[in-house]
């Protein structure tokens, strides 16, 4: 890898001086080791569409794949990118080709749903099915099923398919995406189904990431991770498998740290990922649990001068000098940003945090987060509500908190679960049990409400002094009824 143009690249895109980092971005796709492959131009695009130039980042892509055309990675980058700009028709007439390609037919089946045109879709593939029925159509029959929720009528296509055809590649990758989404899904099966896939094309990069899924979902975080990092081989440039990566290192225990840091090492000698905000902040977050905010500040400024005017960023910033204590510069900066975007209610989260913690300033806090909160109803922002409420009863009192949602509460369970979740933290057991055992009274909870109360309720009841044995056990069988495929209860 070019390391000296890398390095240079990442100066020059830090310094924003973008007509140098053009020319290194250009030394390094045409160095030996680079030019020609695929990175090289999903390399070259992702640099123009970073520097804010659409209308060059397509050709790179086209020019690669009218040379390659059974390349499935380029073709869905720049499926995806024609998308990114609005050119829906362009990116479907992409996707035509390697129609059987699993990858390829789940990106077509997306972005029909995507744009609405689900019947369109039904009607295409039923007619094609009628005049010349092939597994890949029925295949894509069944996903496009599973993509409004249709999933005994996709099951028996799959059926269908693996009677004739037990082999079949694609049906049994999305016979297993199925039993992982669809409610009594079985992820055991869904696991067979994708060894015997991977034993079929063990460089299948989506089987291997959805088999990793599973097995997080069947509560085994080791496989999870030696399959993840198995498909961050197959496919080194792809991002969220690495954030997934640094995610599961963070939670092993004890934590992977060393495994860690190599592999954020390694993702800097990436083409694609060398200056990738997104594994910055999630750098910045490892050092943050580490407890070395320095490092954790170095590198969030050093996003912060890539992209100074993006929200992700600055929230990232704050969030760090809030973990160094650094109250004051939390105050002082944040004066002129306030003003100048008053829709970030994160910030008057911040701010009261820091005047809180910072000056002991509770009526200050409590104003800070009453403008968070007008914002936030404003923009029918539940999550960012929810954040600020339990915000206010952390720094503040439970008692402002229920202020607050008291009136939200009346009709809606989901914020009955809110202020049950706050009296939980807040030492009132009892009160949070009652509160909980009220929604779960509710006919026709919402099957999201539902799971959050019965998990609530689980915690609560083994809380109890003595423990509530019998009433968490019923809990929990309901638990495994409504949702079988979670395993890690």
């Amino acid at each position: 890898m070019p390391a000296f143009n890398l390095k240079l690249l990442d100066v020059n895109m830090q310094l924003k001086d973008f007509d140098a980092a053009e020319k290194a971005m250009q030394a390094v796709v045409a160095s030996p080791e680079v030019k020609g492959t695929p990175n090289a131009a999903i390399g070259l695009s992702n640099f123009y569409m970073q520097v804010n130039k659409p209308q060059q980042a397509e050709k790179p892509l086209r020019d690669y794949f009218a040379a390659h055309p059974d390349n499935v990675q380029v073709e869905i980058a720049l499926a995806q990118l024609l998308l990114q700009q609005k050119r829906a028709d362009e990116a479907l007439k992409v996707l035509e080709a390697n129609g059987d390609n699993p990858s390829v037919g789940r990106q077509r089946i997306d972005t029909l749903v995507s744009l609405g045109r689900v019947d369109d879709a039904a009607k295409a593939l039923d007619t094609a099915i009628a005049a010349k029925p092939t597994s890949a159509l029925m295949v894509q029959r069944a996903q496009l099923d599973l993509s409004v929720g249709r999933y005994d009528e996709a099951r028996k296509r799959l059926d269908q398919v693996l009677a004739s055809t037990p082999d079949d590649l694609y049906a049994l990758y999305t016979r297993a995406r199925m039993n992982l989404i669809a409610p009594g899904g079985d992820v055991n099966s869904s696991i067979n189904d994708l060894n015997r896939v991977l034993s079929l094309r063990p460089d299948f990069f989506d089987g291997r990431t959805l088999v990793a899924e599973a097995y997080l979902r069947r509560g085994l975080p080791e496989e999870t991770i030696r399959n993840f990092e198995a498909a961050s081989r197959l496919n080194p440039e792809d991002k969220n498998v690495r954030l997934r990566l640094l995610d599961l290192y963070a939670a092993a225990s004890p934590p992977r740290w060393l495994d860690a840091e190599r592999m954020l090492k390694d993702a800097r000698q990436s083409l694609t990922l060398a200056n990738d905000i997104d594994l910055q902040l999630a750098e910045a977050r490892m050092w943050n649990l580490r407890k070395d905010s320095a490092k954790a500040l170095d590198l969030v400024k050093g996003a912060m001068q890539q992209q100074p005017d993006n929200p992700v960023v600055l929230q990232a910033y704050y969030a760090t000098l809030l973990d160094a204590k650094d109250y004051r510069t939390v105050l002082a900066d944040s004066d002129k940003l306030i003003k100048a975007h008053p829709e970030y209610w994160w910030l008057y989260q911040s701010r009261a945090v820091a005047r809180r913690r910072g000056n002991n300033d509770r009526p200050g806090a409590l104003n800070e987060l009453k403008a968070g909160l007008a914002v936030a109803s404003k923009n029918k922002d539940d999550n960012a509500t929810t954040s600020l409420v339990h915000a206010m009863a952390t720094e503040v009192s439970p008692d402002e908190a229920k202020k607050v949602l008291t009136p939200l509460a009346e009709k809606d369970p989901h914020w009955q679960l809110v202020q049950a979740s706050i009296m939980q933290e807040a030492g009132d057991a009892e009160g949070a049990i009652a509160l909980v055992e009220k929604v779960l009274a509710v006919p026709n909870l919402p099957p999201q409400a539902q799971e959050q109360a019965l998990k609530m309720a689980g915690i609560l009841y083994l809380a109890q002094t003595p423990p509530n044995i019998a009433k968490a056990v019923g809990i929990y069988r309901q638990m495994l009824q409504l949702m079988p495929n979670d395993m890690r209860r």
